[in-house]
């Protein structure tokens, strides 16, 4: 008897021991996916602001008000291997919310300011601050009007529409007291913000320092919210190989109807509408506070690289830009005759060196706004 209850008592110990190094190599294995995540997909790390914490997504740049998506103020950080230029980008933001240095306010006498509005493509956190287009016009612009300041700010949100663009400029940028205001309008810019960042809800403790954690609460939740949106707003990501929307037109169509909740929007018939609205809009606020505007449309990657040109919504966006008399500029033609070329990280941000070409583009069309201004 006493021989059986030390075997039990043998075998209970070596349970429990079995069971503890289960547990070992589990949590051993959870750190390793923990470190093997850290270095290798995207996060943030702060340089000065204790609210940014360690995050799997620069959307936590982003404050999250009742009108929608803000840049936070003030705040400087550095996104690490960002998700999609791979890169390390250094990101700071000023008191008006705007990605790049402080700026005096009141704005200072002989200065003019040019503010520009868009979403991710005009936030270019895919790139350094020097190397946006908007950085480079404002070099380009110091070397010509040297006795005068010109400051150029970087207003621009990811995953923000016109309205929602226009929102930030009565909110935040009029504060800024601009001269020139500059509407970077991509494809999807009628559409509303769709982005699952909205949906992931407040993050705890352990989700702000836990990549694995952070990465596994967005898988679930993910495809919860996909089967209630009943769409998939990136569904036609996955077939852009089947269409031959480079050589046929007729399929390029298909293909953006295909995308018709992201830049195959402005092929849809209410896209007309919906940018007449905001344009009508933005006509109202530059006259009440005496600022010019400029409209520079940025197209997809799909009508860059066509062996035809497509370019309707480029023309719905020039006429409407002409009857509320808006500057215009198509940046289309400029990056076909550069197509030879890698032009993009993915269907829509630019690579460094198509940041130098937008600026090229750009800044003789602001000089000459400029110096309107001057007259």
């Amino acid at each position: 008897m006493i021989k059986n209850f030390l075997g039990n008592k043998r075998r209970f110990n070596i349970r429990i021991f079995a069971g503890f190094l289960g547990i070992l190599f589990v949590l051993i294995w959870l750190l390793g996916v923990e470190l093997y995540l850290r270095r290798t997909q995207t996060r943030i790390l702060p340089y000065s602001n204790k609210n940014i914490y360690l995050a799997s997504s620069p959307n936590f740049l982003i404050d999250f008000t009742p009108n929608g998506r803000r840049l936070l103020p003030d705040i400087h950080a550095i996104i690490l291997h960002h998700n999609v230029s791979g890169q390390n980008i250094d990101f700071r933001t000023n008191r008006f919310r705007c990605r790049g240095p402080e700026l005096k306010s009141p704005k200072p006498l002989n200065t003019q300011r040019i503010l520009f509005l868009g979403d991710s493509i005009t936030m270019a956190d895919t790139v350094q601050e020097e190397e946006t287009f908007i950085t480079l016009i404002q070099k380009n612009i110091g070397q010509i009007f040297k006795t005068e300041n010109i400051e150029l700010l970087n207003a621009g949100v990811g995953d923000t529409g016109t309205k929602e663009q226009l929102d930030i400029l009565e909110e935040t940028g009029l504060s800024a007291e601009p001269d020139i205001v500059v509407l970077d309008y991509y494809l999807n810019d009628t559409r509303p913000p769709q982005g699952f960042s909205q949906e992931r809800g407040r993050s705890g403790w352990l989700r702000r320092h836990s990549l694995l954690t952070d990465k596994l609460y967005n898988l679930f939740v993910f495809r919860g919210w996909l089967k209630e949106q009943g769409q998939d707003r990136w569904l036609w990501g996955n077939k852009m190989s089947q269409y031959s929307w480079d050589t046929d037109p007729s399929v390029f169509k298909r293909f953006a109807k295909e995308a018709q909740f992201d830049w195959g929007a402005a092929w849809e018939p209410e896209a007309l509408e919906i940018a007449d609205g905001n344009f009508k809009r933005l006509s109202l606020l530059s006259r009440k506070y005496h600022f010019k505007v400029l409209v520079v449309n940025f197209p997809v990657m799909f009508q860059v690289y066509s062996h035809f040109v497509n370019d309707e919504p480029q023309q719905m966006i020039k006429q409407l830009s002409e009857k509320y008399g808006f500057k215009f500029l198509d940046l289309l033609p400029t990056l076909r005759l550069n197509n030879n070329k890698r032009l993009f990280f993915d269907w829509c941000h630019p690579l460094v060196p198509t940041h130098s070409i937008i600026a090229e583009t750009l800044s003789p069309i602001l000089e000459d706004m400029i110096k309107e201004n001057r007259t």
